[in-house]
């Protein structure tokens, strides 16, 4: 799977919008990867709602038809992988927030 990403997104002649789309199952086929069987497998990408150089939010849709938004954060070290996994703890103490939309 990842190599058929790779060389989707090596094609020159694809438009925004499938490139946008091939770095999503990019990004799918390393997370499978690492975690084989992992729920982001079974995502698909619809659209790129925000980029920025330190990451990416993206809607994206699960097998029902739910759609969620994902953040993609770019690491470049252990100190941006250890921020980002106190971002990431400090949203899962907001599950239940009354201002965060479910």
């Amino acid at each position: 799977m990842k190599a058929a990403a790779e060389a989707k997104l090596a094609n020159p002649k694809l438009s925004e919008a499938q490139k946008k789309e091939a770095q999503f199952e990019l990004l799918q086929a390393m997370c499978e990867e690492t975690q084989p069987n992992s729920q982001f497998s079974k995502l698909r990408f619809v659209l790129e709602l925000e980029k920025s150089s330190r990451g990416a939010v993206m809607l994206v849709e699960d097998p029902a038809s739910k759609e969620f938004t994902l953040k993609h954060i770019y690491t470049k070290d252990d100190r941006d992988s250890a921020n980002v996994q106190r971002e990431i703890d400090l949203m899962m103490t907001l599950r239940d927030h009354a201002k965060i939309r479910r």
